[in-house]
């Protein structure tokens, strides 16, 4: 079986049967290849919206306000938007809401405080132009956010929450939350 199906999603074990893993049912599995065909997906639209509110802000500022300032505003509002989208449509989690957010805040923090070093350096030290150089950056920064929201920000533990239900360890739950 490929490392990629998950039999327990009705729609892999179909396209399993006839021999096919089909886009369909990697989109909607839980396995590590549909989150990332999600998150891929997803990505694209943050990265454009996150890209979009950056260098609008940047245009309507006209150098009135420094960039790393809007990096920051930009980065807030990017962030509240890729949080939503990754909980509901990549990693399909349930409960834990604002656990979850604190752990994806502080994962973006993180990112926000390396790009803070790291666009000056460019910027400045390199002689790179900003919005080309910040849109490099975003590209990068994708692998690593899809690892930790997997593995840290959305996982779930195999501990029972409750005598009703317990908790599943791939990130596609029912459990109930904090």
């Amino acid at each position: 079986m490929s490392p990629l199906m998950d039999p327990a999603v009705p729609a892999q074990a179909d396209s399993r049967r006839q021999g096919r893993l089909s886009v369909t049912s990697l989109l909607r599995g839980a396995s590590v290849g549909g989150q990332a065909l999600r998150f891929a997906a997803v990505g694209v639209v943050n990265t454009l919206f996150s890209f979009g509110v950056f260098a609008a802000i940047q245009q309507l500022a006209h150098g009135r306000v420094h960039y790393e300032v809007v990096l920051v505003v930009s980065t807030l509002i990017g962030v509240l938007e890729a949080y939503l989208l990754q909980r509901w449509l990549v990693y399909q989690v349930r409960g834990r809401w604002w656990g979850d957010l604190a752990r994806f805040s502080v994962v973006y923090g993180v990112v926000l405080c390396i790009n803070l070093v790291v666009l000056p350096l460019l910027v400045e030290g390199g002689h790179l132009p900003v919005v080309p150089t910040q849109g490099a950056i975003m590209v990068i920064v994708a692998v690593g956010t899809f690892l930790t929201g997997r593995y840290f920000t959305f996982r779930r533990s195999a501990v029972a929450t409750d005598d009703r239900t317990a908790v599943d360890t791939s990130v596609r739950t029912e459990g109930h939350g904090e």
